[in-house]
């Protein structure tokens, strides 16, 4: 859903036009709209915000809330946070 809101913003941003909603297009074909509101707006900015803060920190907390996210981490081996 981010990237879609992303996208969003950006093809305002470049037309200088709203746009009202994304779409996703899955493999199997499902489509799911995106609303692209003022309150995911908001949340999208924070967002980005938030990482680019997150960025500049010389150390993150990693967010361990999903385990198989954890399990199938490309730097789990050098992980000091990683879920054993």
């Amino acid at each position: 859903m981010i990237q879609n809101l992303a996208y969003c913003a950006l093809v305002e941003e470049q037309l200088g036009e709203r746009v009202p909603y994304g779409l996703v297009i899955y493999a199997g074909q499902q489509v799911r709209r995106v609303e692209f509101t003022d309150a995911k707006r908001t949340w999208l900015m924070h967002t980005i915000a938030a990482v680019q803060a997150a960025r500049l920190q010389r150390e993150t907390k990693r967010n361990h809330n999903q385990r198989g996210r954890c399990s199938g981490c490309g730097v789990r081996d050098k992980c000091d946070q990683a879920l054993r």
